[in-house]
């Protein structure tokens, strides 16, 4: 594996980990839960780095309405 291979590993996990902190916490329905968003904002910041990198076009599409929807998400919770 190449060091940019390695690299994108990592990007590819931190999105899935930050993404799935982002759900549960969001989940929990707490005075703190609307950190969640934050957590998918970071999620979708890696994963829309990773469909780039790896051309993934509907991916990344997916990845764009998300990371629309944390922005707003975050809009109105905070």
């Amino acid at each position: 594996m190449t060091n940019v291979a390695g690299r994108f590993v990592a990007v590819e996990w931190l999105g899935a980990v930050f993404g799935a902190a982002g759900a549960l916490v969001l989940s929990w329905d707490a005075s703190w839960s609307k950190w969640g968003w934050a957590g998918f904002l970071v999620s979708n910041m890696f994963l829309i780095a990773l469909g780039i990198r790896k051309r993934l076009w509907g991916f990344l599409l997916m990845q764009i309405v998300f990371l629309y929807t944390s922005i707003n998400g975050i809009a109105h919770y905070f």
